[in-house]
Formats: structure tokens, C-alpha cells, sequence
């Protein structure tokens, strides 16, 4: 992850970028994906990060942010910003 200039709502402001091959200067990312890539460190699991994600969701999205959490980790894995998934 690195800080950069990022558009929002028609307006530049600091932001995160996720350094990957694909993208060497940071893709703009927003603010739970980063979040996410943060908490996936090689001893966390997937299952823990969600967990920790549900605190700050209403439980009527759990599932939801559980699939959302899931693609995006297959997602960051095909960009090459996960080296690995382990069981």
C-alpha cells in the first residue's frame, strides 16, 4: 500500500494505492480493501479478517460482507497483491 493522490467525487485527495506488477505506481483502493490488505499478513486468516470486519457492519450485511470479502481476496490473489492462499 502506498499514499497517493487518488479522485474522489470529482476532487483529488490523498488516498491508498495497492502496489501489484500489473500496477507498480498503486491502483486506488478504497478505504475497507485497504483495510482488508492490511489485516491479510500472512498469519491472519481470511475468516479472522471478516470476523473483525463484522464488528463495524449491522448483522443484516454479514453474508453480504462476507461475499464481498471473498471475491476481493480472489480478486487481490489473480493481481498478484496475495503471494499465497493456504488452508
Amino acid at each position: 500500500m502506498v499514499r497517493k493522490l487518488v479522485l474522489e467525487r470529482g476532487e483529488y485527495v490523498w488516498g491508498r494505492g495497492l502496489v501489484t506488477e500489473a500496477a507498480p505506481h498503486g491502483a486506488p483502493v478504497i478505504g475497507p480493501v485497504a483495510q482488508l490488505v492490511g489485516m491479510l499478513d500472512g498469519k491472519t486468516s481470511v475468516a479472522e479478517a471478516v470476523r473483525r470486519m463484522r464488528a463495524s457492519v449491522p448483522r443484516e450485511h454479514h453474508d453480504e460482507l462476507q461475499r464481498s470479502v471473498l471475491l476481493t481476496v480472489v480478486d487481490l490473489y489473480a493481481q498478484g497483491a496475495i503471494a499465497s492462499l493456504e488452508r
